[in-house]
């Protein structure tokens, strides 16, 4: 960067807050184009209008002093806010430690009921007298009916998709039995 080029970048930077704090117009000419400018508006401009004004920037002396004002009172609300903070997680953390503390308790409670119903149970057990201990009875081997077929062959019964059922006539019994003696 050559000097001249500083010398410019340098003077627009000096001069940024000093155009920061002037006032803004608005200007709108006959012709409708808006111009914005640090100086008041031409006579024969048909809209003028302060902008910094209408929206709040102060530029005077008591500015200052306001502004100084604001930045007090807001740091006494930030200090005022984290001090009802503090407050507020103190007692939290109390209210954990009393929930902690009775949740404990009635665990306790609870184990402490467990084991009393256990030992009234295992004082009930020895008191009583014992059962004889008694075990089922089952046969050596199962017992099946037994069916009797009087004469006649046992076939065996197969499925009825299976292809060994499915020969025809062969496998029906005939209607009239014949007996043939030699």
């Amino acid at each position: 960067m050559n000097y001249s080029a500083r010398a410019v970048l340098m003077g627009l930077v000096a001069s940024l807050p000093w155009t920061a704090q002037a006032d803004v117009f608005r200007c709108v000419d006959a012709g409708g184009q808006t111009l914005y400018s640090d100086k008041p508006c031409p006579k024969d401009a048909v809209s003028k209008s302060n902008i910094t004004s209408e929206i709040g920037a102060c530029t005077g002396g008591d500015c200052a002093a306001r502004r100084r004002q604001d930045a007090a009172e807001a740091r006494e609300r930030l200090r005022s806010e984290k001090e009802e903070a503090a407050l507020l997680g103190e007692r939290r953390e109390r209210a954990d430690l009393a929930a902690e503390r009775e949740r404990a308790r009635i665990e306790a409670d609870r184990a402490r009921a467990a084991r009393e119903a256990l030992d009234a149970r295992i004082a009930d057990m020895e008191n009583a007298p014992a059962e004889p201990t008694t075990y089922p009875i089952y046969p050596a081997y199962p017992i099946y009916p037994v069916v009797p077929n009087f004469g006649r062959p046992v076939r065996p019964q197969h499925h009825p998709n299976h292809p060994v059922g499915k020969r025809g006539d062969r496998d029906k019994e005939p209607s009239v039995r014949l007996r043939v003696d030699r």
